[in-house]
């Protein structure tokens, strides 16, 4: 007997293996727009060394199957680290300023509550920002 009311769960290892070609793919897509990998010949002339999908190192990009090859290689070697930056603007603030998560921030704000209750009466507080 089958229940269809059950909502299907992917088991872990096959999610993480789909994450990765997702990734991978993500990484090819990343290769064409910001470096440039997007033509057949190009800026990268007949001395670019690269390593295609068979593990074959490569000199130039002549074909546009070159061009997909190394594009799908770049996605591949980089699927793990695709971050286009990670600086004070870009990243996360919490490393950069110091500043607390937002359950940190509720944590903060429950606790100082607790404190101002004396006896089950509330003290009022002024607090920037209330008027």
């Amino acid at each position: 007997m089958h229940d269809d009311s059950i909502p299907f769960r992917e088991p872990a290892r096959a999610r993480r293996i789909r994450d990765r070609e997702r990734m991978a793919r993500r990484g090819a897509m990343i290769a064409a727009r910001m470096h440039g990998y997007d033509r057949p010949g190009g800026e990268f002339g007949s001395g670019f060394l690269w390593t295609d999908i068979g593990h074959r190192e490569r000199r130039g990009v002549p074909t546009w199957a070159d061009v997909f090859d190394l594009r799908a290689s770049w996605g591949r070697h980089n699927r793990d680290h695709l971050a286009a930056c990670s600086c004070h603007m870009c990243g996360n603030p919490r490393r950069h300023f110091g500043q607390r998560t937002p359950q940190e921030a509720r944590a903060d704000d429950a606790a100082r509550d607790q404190a101002d209750t004396v006896g089950g009466v509330q003290r009022r507080r002024w607090r920037p920002g209330w008027w």
